[in-house]
């Protein structure tokens, strides 16, 4: 028997260590795009700019699937205190990204003006 994404998604949505995990999975992803957005701020302003260009829509997409992802795991939850605790990581997380990767492409649209 195969079994696609949304049969696994129905059997590990409601176990409270598949909900951790997601939630770790998902703060750790978002810390390796500000990474990345970090290497992307030390950039020249024109390789910077050419680098917005080219992937920022990308990595917006990117941040708009986690953000969706995390609110559908966080939707049905009752919290214990790890849970709390990679919840709050994720959205703090989430936030840092979010406003790093706005500052780089406000950055890059103010230069271009």
């Amino acid at each position: 028997m195969r079994m696609d994404e949304d049969t696994i998604s129905l059997i590990t949505h409601n176990q409270p260590s598949s909900v951790k995990f997601t939630l770790y999975l998902k703060a750790h992803e978002l810390q390796e795009i500000s990474k990345v957005l970090e290497r992307v701020a030390r950039m020249p302003e024109r390789k910077r700019k050419a680098w917005a260009e080219e992937h920022g829509d990308f990595i917006n997409r990117a941040l708009d699937s986690i953000v969706q992802e995390s609110n559908a795991t966080l939707s049905d939850l009752s919290f214990d205190d790890e849970t709390l605790q990679l919840s709050k990581d994720l959205i703090v997380s989430l936030r840092d990204t979010v406003d790093m990767f706005h500052g780089l492409l406000f950055q890059t649209k103010k230069i271009s003006s």
